[in-house]
């Protein structure tokens, strides 16, 4: 089993694990919104922005078990493993309490994560035709964020609370992104072949509506090394439910 090989995953099978369970852990987070959004047009957005994050993690699912040539499925890498054994951004599985921590993670995790399908891009033949489209999809991610994020800074006293408060929780929580990218030697690589980073893109439109950016933390524990918060362990476990419950079960 994959897990069992954990602290011996070759890097580029690491790599693609981390962002699949990010893409998955952040899908299942967008779904809990369906049926909350403000309009009727936002419930389609959110929808189709989970469908693409959830296409993402099935390809990289499967690039994963190409990598280390195990008998797994993207279905038994899902369901049978444990919170403990995910590597997903910590970010990612926090709650998202209101329609601000939606846009505001969306944001991030879509910036970040069209930077890491254009390091993939370039970086291996085999992504291209796979990073080629998901980049063109993600750009309609971080402009949905953006357009949300601006409205809502320019709205009411309420509104503009709730979007700063959204950003003191989630961005020290970026410094994990940083990290990743350190471990992985992608960071060089990105500011070389990109216009800019993940990190000046969010940063210049996040200040561009005003919000003040809380300071990044020296020392953090990632996600993608197991630290979790229990916010996890609850989805996981809810999520696999029915899988467990009824094991092989054909629909």
């Amino acid at each position: 089993m994959l897990e069992d090989k954990k602290n011996q995953l070759p890097k580029s099978a690491a790599f693609t694990l981390t962002l699949a369970d990010s893409c998955f852990i952040q899908t299942q987070r967008l779904c809990q919104w369906c049926g909350q959004a403000p309009s009727l047009e936002e419930e389609m957005a959110i929808s189709n922005i989970a469908l693409d994050t959830l296409s993402y993690a099935r390809y990289l699912y499967q690039e994963t078990i190409n990598r280390v040539e195990l008998p797994e499925t993207p279905d038994t890498l899902v369901f049978k493993r444990d919170a403990r054994q995910y590597r997903n951004f910590r970010f990612i599985e926090l709650p998202q309490y209101s329609f601000a921590d939606l846009v505001l993670r969306n944001l991030i995790f879509s910036s970040f994560l069209q930077n890491m399908f254009q390091r993939n891009k370039i970086a291996d033949e085999k992504f291209y035709s796979f990073s080629e489209k998901a980049i063109v999809e993600i750009q309609y991610h971080v402009d949905h964020a953006h357009n949300w994020i601006r409205r809502l800074s320019v709205g009411t006293a309420i509104a503009k609370q709730r979007i700063q408060s959204a950003l003191d929780i989630v961005w020290p929580h970026t410094r994990e992104l940083s990290l990743f990218s350190e471990e992985f030697d992608v960071t060089d690589h990105l500011q070389s072949q990109t216009r800019c980073s993940w990190h000046h893109r969010a940063t210049d439109l996040l200040r561009e509506v005003g919000l003040a950016l809380p300071s990044l933390p020296d020392r953090y524990r990632c996600g993608y090394d197991g630290y979790h918060t229990e916010h996890l362990g609850r989805l996981i476990s809810e999520t696999q439910s029915v899988y467990r419950e009824f094991p092989g079960g054909i629909w």
